[in-house]
């Protein structure tokens, strides 16, 4: 296989093991479904399309942690990310914090929808086409969703900030 063909699996597995991280799955359950998706993806190359091959791999993956979660009944929301920086003072890691807990808040009050096409479009950093690919929908669509979506967020973290 060609590099350029590793570089963009290699790229595809990072955003996927990401956002699957950022939807709540344990950092070895991602790497083990991002795994199984990309040994998925080798086994069908034949018929996946190279311009759908990051969707395909995207819906696997949604698909399997789904699947875990039903089966571990794990309830499917983001987790509070964990304070990783030892140079910052406990003030400023404090606020950085409740930052993030408000966000996580936020992002829980809005649809499902609307909180993938948020974490797809701003953590994970997928175009507009690659949206439209995993959410089967096209990119006027997921345009007028993520414009909804950023409208909703902004109106709830208004409120939620102020509460």
């Amino acid at each position: 296989m060609n590099t350029a063909f590793n570089q963009q699996i290699k790229e595809i597995s990072n955003k996927v093991y990401l956002y699957l991280v950022k939807q709540g799955c344990n950092k070895e359950d991602a790497k083990d479904i991002v795994q199984n998706s990309l040994y998925k993806a080798l086994l069908y190359i034949d018929s996946i399309s190279p311009d759908k091959l990051s969707a395909w791999i995207f819906k696997v993956s949604i698909n399997q942690y789904y699947d875990l979660c039903k089966k571990k009944k794990i309830d499917m929301r983001i987790i509070m990310i964990e304070m990783t920086s030892n140079e910052k003072l406990l003030d400023d890691l404090l606020l950085e914090n409740e930052e993030k807990e408000n966000v996580r808040k936020t992002l829980e009050r809005l649809s499902p929808v609307y909180k993938q096409i948020l974490i797809f479009k701003y953590d994970t950093e997928l175009s507009y086409k690659e949206i439209g690919n995993v959410l089967d929908m096209n990119e006027n669509k997921v345009k007028t969703y993520l414009a909804r979506a950023r409208a909703q967020f902004r109106d709830y973290y208004r409120r939620y900030t102020d509460e």
